[in-house]
């Protein structure tokens, strides 16, 4: 989508500093609004991204797979009004 699009190259352009991590990137709400710690921690783990890796390292291609995991995770929570969390080790 197109804001996935703009985000991804925000990261890439947007006067990010390309040691900064992944996990820090997510939260900065200058980059992205709207992504708190459980939905930024969800979105590394469904992309199978390690959020302390810096920003620097990354691909466009997995930019682009951690922002839409964040974007699709919050459009579920908000469309189902609920969000449920993926616990090691435990259901629900």
């Amino acid at each position: 989508t197109l804001f996935v699009m703009e985000i991804s190259a925000a990261f890439n352009g947007g006067g990010l500093t390309q040691d900064v991590s992944l996990g820090d990137a997510l939260l900065d709400q200058h980059l992205v609004a709207g992504i708190g710690n459980i939905f930024k921690s969800e979105a590394c783990f469904a992309a199978r991204l390690d959020p302390w890796q810096p920003t620097g390292a990354l691909s466009d291609e997995q930019l682009h797979r951690v922002i839409q995991a964040a974007h699709d995770l919050m459009a579920d929570a908000v469309e189902q009004d609920r969000h449920a969390r993926a616990v090691y080790r435990r259901s629900g």
